[in-house]
């Protein structure tokens, strides 16, 4: 039997509609980003340079797949992969045949990008329900960095069953992995263009150096550690919001010498805020910060991930759960470097 071909294409209004369709033939509408129920909202976030979007179309013209880079952090020098989705009747090794597809569209788009607009660094995050994502990425050369802890909130992003059916209208349950209340892990993957990165010098806490300097090496980045210079001068901190996921992030974007004082005034305010989770972005590439880490650490927060070449440098994500609980077990983790990561998030 010979296998199905598909055409890999931008979004755009020929094949928005079907896009759409998609969505709701794997979500439901449980997908975290509203936008992309909407064709019209779909084509403007496309418009507005928020993100690119390629989907596989098949002889029919039909969406059966989609992959997008999305720019979310303050500087486009870090893209991330979002919404990977192959459609239902679509399953096993034909899956991952597509999915292989569309990477290599994306990763070709990408490295344009690197060579015009500055792109060095691509991240992922994938779900720690099942293990096929987490494989497929890494099979690309994406090494794995972080885990997000309670990351997708328990509404979302409830797949369908593979058992379900479209036929004869839009029915469908949710796969039963997890519990409504509970919120799903995700593991972050890291892919960078190093032959386009100049050596460069981190300031690594030493609470995780071990384990940065792993990541790192896994990376195969050219990265020195030099010792860290005594914080000062003026702090500069940005704050920023996720509502539908319930997260806050503090994002350090100068180090100086009140900044411990004033990341927790910022933390104290996003936790009497009700928020579920709160990240904390530290600057690698500026100062002794390891004053900032340990006092993190000690009230209750925990290693998140390593974004590589985040705006001026890389960052250290940290995370808190505000009174809420992490299901993630290590079996549900891919990678010797997930495992890894996992048994430092204690």
């Amino acid at each position: 039997m010979s296998r199905q071909k598909y055409t890999i294409k931008p979004l755009t209004t020929d094949n928005v509609v079907s896009f759409t369709e998609l969505v709701y033939a794997v979500y439901g509408y449980t997908h975290e980003h509203f936008w992309m129920y909407q064709p019209d909202d779909a084509l403007k976030a496309v418009a507005d340079g928020r993100i690119l979007f390629f989907v596989a179309e098949d002889e029919h013209e039909q969406v059966k797949g989609c992959l997008g880079l999305m720019f979310p952090y303050p500087a486009q020098s870090v893209g991330v992969l979002t919404t990977l989705l192959t459609s239902p009747d679509i399953r096993g090794i034909a899956s991952g045949l597509l999915f292989k597809q569309l990477s290599e569209k994306v990763h070709r788009k990408a490295f344009e990008l690197s060579e015009t607009s500055n792109l060095r660094a691509m991240v992922s995050s994938e779900v720690t329900v099942h293990q096929v994502s987490q494989r497929l990425l890494e099979q690309v050369g994406f090494v794995p960095c972080g885990i997000f802890l309670a990351w997708v909130p328990g509404w979302a992003g409830r797949m369908r069953s593979f058992q379900s059916t479209l036929s004869g209208g839009r029915q469908g349950r949710a796969v039963p992995h997890t519990a409504m209340f509970e919120r799903k892990a995700e593991t972050v993957s890291v892919a960078v263009f190093k032959d386009l990165i100049k050596p460069y010098n981190v300031c690594a806490p030493r609470r995780f150096a071990d384990l940065l300097k792993k990541i790192y090496e896994k990376l195969n980045l050219q990265v020195g550690y030099e010792p860290s210079a005594v914080p000062s001068g003026a702090t500069e901190i940005a704050s920023r919001f996720d509502y539908p996921r319930s997260l806050g992030v503090v994002d350090i974007v100068r180090v100086g010498a009140d900044t411990k004082e004033a990341v927790f005034k910022k933390v104290e305010n996003l936790k009497n805020g009700m928020l579920d989770l709160i990240h904390v972005y530290v600057p690698l590439s500026q100062c002794d910060i390891n004053d900032i880490v340990d006092a993190l650490v000690d009230t209750g927060f925990q290693y998140c991930t390593l974004i590589p070449q985040y705006s001026d440098g890389d960052v250290l994500v940290l995370q808190y759960l505000n009174g809420i609980k992490s299901h993630l077990a290590e079996e549900q983790l891919y990678s010797k470097m997930s495992k890894e990561i996992f048994r430092n998030l204690a």
